[in-house]
């Protein structure tokens, strides 16, 4: 239970503060966020956007999928549901295993991500995916 509050709740928040806090010293980000808004609600008779207009707002998702690279909740645990041997390596991790999962060191490694402390929406960009 307390691995889903952890997991869930708190990766959320923890997400969207790294998320603020960087379009807060990146104005120029922000502001092209701020715009492709706009023009979704400029497009529209109605002042509400819907489910569908995030569709027409890939920069504003990109940003977000930055956010939850950077602000990645440290780690996360998980029981090992069966014998497996770590690939290139002798060592198995027996079935009931409790393993830590450093999600932090992979969403920081520059052998998966080029300048990896650097804010880039652009990362998740449709010719970069």
């Amino acid at each position: 239970c307390v691995q889903f509050f952890t997991d869930g709740y708190e990766g959320t928040a923890q997400t969207i503060s790294v998320l603020m806090y960087h379009l807060t010293i990146h104005p120029e980000i922000q502001e092209r966020i701020q715009n492709e808004i706009d023009d979704v609600y400029e497009s529209k008779d109605k002042d509400e956007i819907e489910e569908k207009d995030l569709n027409k707002m890939p920069y504003l998702d990109q940003a977000i999928l930055e956010g939850f690279r950077l602000g990645c909740v440290p780690s996360t645990a998980r029981i090992c549901t069966k014998d497996w041997k770590i690939p290139g390596d002798n060592f198995v991790i027996p079935k009931g295993m409790k393993v830590t999962i450093p999600i932090i060191g992979l969403h920081y490694d520059p052998k998966y991500w080029k300048d990896p402390s650097k804010f880039d929406p652009d990362r998740f960009s449709p010719e970069n995916r």
